[in-house]
């Protein structure tokens, strides 16, 4: 073999062992999925909303897979070299609220449902998802499920009076 058509090959062999790679990490990440129960396993997109600047910044065209465990949100980003990425809420920011296929983009249906995690390091975070996945969505904290449930009371400290 030639070093010309060594040179030829060697980014073609380069990129199917990438997208070997993918594709192994995309299998394993299915394989967890499925051991973290079906059901729990959900199409999102995610955003920063305080992430600078006077307007909120777009959410991804692509939908991703999340899913629960405990009080984290485990999302799967990267379509070529996928990975996960750890999100652990402390509360939701507010109730779930209802949104439109014009604000969200494509791939979550025509009535989305937003929800704004707070993060334990303070961070705030949209999370979209179908409205069939509500339950998914709000995971541990399905009192956010719920429309117009009213604030929980404060705490009440002796000698406060």
């Amino acid at each position: 073999m030639s070093a010309l058509s060594l040179l030829l090959w060697l980014p073609i062999a380069a990129l199917l062992g990438v997208l070997a790679a993918g594709i192994g990490t995309h299998v394993r990440l299915a394989r967890a999925n499925r051991g973290a129960g079906a059901g729990d396993v959900f199409r999102c997109k995610t955003r920063m909303p305080d992430a600078g600047g006077p307007r909120l910044p777009a959410w991804p065209r692509r939908p991703t897979r999340a899913w629960w465990a405990h009080d984290v949100l485990l999302v799967q980003r990267g379509r070529l070299l996928p990975h996960l990425v750890a999100l652990p809420a402390r509360c939701p920011d507010s109730g779930v609220r209802h949104s439109s296929a014009f604000e969200t983009g494509r791939g979550l249906g025509p009535r989305p449902v937003v929800l704004r995690l707070m993060l334990d390091d303070g961070e705030v975070v949209d999370v979209a998802a179908r409205a069939r996945d509500l339950v998914s969505l709000v995971g541990p904290f399905l009192a956010a499920a719920i429309p117009g449930l009213a604030e929980a009371p404060t705490e009440f400290r002796p000698g406060s009076r």
